[in-house]
């Protein structure tokens, strides 16, 4: 590995070397983390956390590198978009499932059959570890992207992803789509939420409710054919 003094006559830069002291940072981590809530209706917290029943929901996450904890405008507004619809006996995909929470809650609310997919392997292995924290049982882990699994046709796909990345599959997300199947979508800001929208009405997905937190937009469409 080159030193940045070897980079200095190609750049002009100044740095300097700070020494810090030891200290756990895995105890600073933890006691900056703290459990989210949705409504009371849901309590994401991590496995350091003592469980409340006074919930009526909640999620065990060990939290890593992997996103989606719930602290998130995006993830909190997806999950509360969540709880106020029926999941029962439905199929879902989670694409791009991070830790594996939407997929988790989409479980916990009654989908008959859950798949998630995440081309990323820390996420892999993040989200089996929460799986079996939650003793989800019905949920099928892959490793890719939204084709990685083919022959099934959903009620609903979760995409918590980015903007770039929902519009590059909203073609393969409306065939993968039931009529009057639902996408809920986040991981953008509101700004882009437009150009969203001009592209879903494409793939026959009309916009049917939107929320904003913090800047970060959460948007449901259905499928129309």
């Amino acid at each position: 590995r080159k030193t940045c003094d070897e980079y200095q006559p190609q750049f002009s830069f100044d740095y300097s070397i700070v020494r810090i002291p030891f200290q756990n940072w895995n105890a600073v981590w933890e006691s900056n983390f703290q459990p989210v809530s949705i409504d009371h209706r849901l309590r994401i917290r991590a496995v350091f956390h003592d469980s409340d029943p006074s919930f009526p929901l909640e999620i065990v996450i060990q939290p890593k590198m992997s996103f989606g904890t719930g602290h998130h405008a995006t993830t909190y507004l997806i999950m509360e978009a969540m709880l106020d619809l029926d999941f029962q006996s439905k199929k879902v995909m989670d694409f791009g499932s991070g830790t594996g929470i939407l997929a988790i809650l989409a479980h916990k609310l009654g989908s008959r059959e859950v798949w998630a997919t995440d081309n990323d392997p820390q996420c892999i292995e993040n989200a089996e570890e929460n799986f079996m924290l939650n003793e989800c049982r019905n949920i099928h882990l892959t490793r890719g992207g939204i084709n990685t699994i083919s022959g099934i046709v959903y009620d609903i796909i979760l995409a918590n992803i980015t903007r770039n990345t929902i519009i590059e599959n909203l073609a393969v997300i409306s065939l993968k789509l039931q009529p009057g199947g639902l996408l809920i979508a986040g991981g953008f800001y509101e700004e882009d939420l437009g150009l969203l929208n001009e592209k879903a009405s494409e793939y026959n997905l009309s916009l049917l409710k939107t929320k904003t937190k913090d800047r970060w937009t959460m948007a449901i469409y259905k499928k129309t054919e």
